[in-house]
């Protein structure tokens, strides 16, 4: 019996397939379950909204699920999709879900410290956020421009690619299955592994 979560993934999966010559041409979507490829650590000149870390980076976050949202505060970004983002972050945050913004500054655009934290309070972005001001986490990602999600589950692997504007409904059912297999009965044997050293 298919679940709701399973049936969105695979309608994605097979989307993605289909369309995957023109997608990956524009990095609008790249979904491909493999060959999994291992997240790029966050990189940045400086951080925002960090009061409650005291130390952000992929592998101390390892075991939850993250959601890396590139932007740019020269785009028209919409102050909707920060909201939606932060609603993803308020539902599922006590089921391991970390959000962390990338202001992607790497362009040749002179923008200051000030003008992203003016950007950050005007959109009401309440999640961490790094300045990417040399385009290090835009040549890790291969991240094109435009607000751009990605999904990385709890072993660090990247599961999902997204351009905002594919429907809010199938990114939180795809991040629904990611915070599912932290409950699996594989997972476990995995943690149990790692904490003997196997």
């Amino acid at each position: 019996m298919h679940t709701p979560v399973r049936t969105a993934f695979w309608r994605i999966t097979l989307f993605s397939l289909l369309s995957l010559s023109f997608f990956s041409s524009r990095g609008m979507c790249d979904l491909s379950p493999e060959p999994l490829r291992r997240a790029p650590e966050i990189k940045g000149s400086t951080w925002f909204n960090v009061d409650q870390y005291p130390h952000i980076s992929l592998k101390s976050l390892r075991g939850n699920v993250i959601l890396l949202i590139f932007w740019d505060s020269q785009d028209l970004v919409s102050a909707e999709v920060m909201q939606k983002i932060n609603a993803l972050r308020d539902r599922y945050k006590d089921r391991g879900l970390e959000v962390i913004g990338v202001h992607d500054s790497g362009w040749g655009l002179n923008v200051s410290e000030a003008m992203v934290l003016n950007k950050i309070r005007e959109l009401d972005i309440r999640f961490p956020v790094v300045m990417d001001s040399e385009g290090t986490m835009r040549v890790a990602y291969d991240y094109l421009g435009g607000e751009s999600l990605f999904l990385i589950d709890r072993k660090g692997y990247i599961r999902g690619q997204f351009i905002v504007g594919l429907p809010w409904k199938d990114i939180e059912l795809m991040l629904q299955m990611l915070l599912e297999e932290g409950h699996s009965r594989q997972w476990e044997l995995y943690e149990k592994k790692k904490v003997k050293g196997v």
